[in-house]
């Protein structure tokens, strides 16, 4: 595109760290690594096709990246002088959280709207349904907040900013 003024090597960059974060295919190691050792059976296909799925769709499709890219550029613009590169470095693992928590937010918003498209496709509820829509926004509500703790750079005293209390909302409405 001309005049077009974001770095590419940037927005690709991002790409792959969504494509780590959601990815295209949950397995038993991939279960194990974010939530332990099962203590029951477990399906991975299953929790594929009704969490991962819809947000994979959605991440697919595309979009600006914005929210990510701008992350990127206000570490590197307070890391001073010198410091942009090593900021960029800490601050990529951490550029799924602000897409995940968007693309979450579209996915109830077009529910909410009835919207029938997203991005020139049918929104994730035509998709995929509404229960399993839902199931996957609100998954990845919390999923985002767990990957920030895991890639939170080592210098960040605090990495339970949010406590258990937090996740009281997921066991239902009153």
């Amino acid at each position: 595109m001309k005049g077009d003024i974001f770095d590419k090597a940037l927005l690709k960059a991002i790409e792959k760290e969504l494509a780590k974060a959601v990815p295209s295919k949950v397995d038993k190691a991939w279960l194990e690594n974010w939530f332990g050792k099962a203590r029951w059976q477990q399906d991975p296909a299953a929790l594929d096709a009704a969490l991962m799925a819809p947000m994979r769709e959605l991440l697919g499709r595309g979009g600006k990246r914005w929210r990510p890219y701008l992350m990127v550029l206000c570490a590197e613009a307070v890391a001073g002088r010198g410091n942009a590169a090593k900021a960029r470095e800490r601050a990529l693992p951490l550029t799924p959280v602000p897409e995940l928590l968007h693309n979450a937010t579209l996915i109830i918003d077009d529910l909410e709207d009835g919207s029938d498209l997203r991005r020139g496709k049918p929104a994730i509820h035509k998709q995929f349904g509404t229960d399993i829509a839902l199931n996957s926004a609100n998954f990845f509500y919390y999923y985002a907040e767990l990957y920030a703790r895991r890639h939170a750079p080592n210098n960040i005293t605090d990495r339970n900013t949010f406590n258990s209390n937090d996740f009281t909302p997921a066991a239902g409405q009153p």
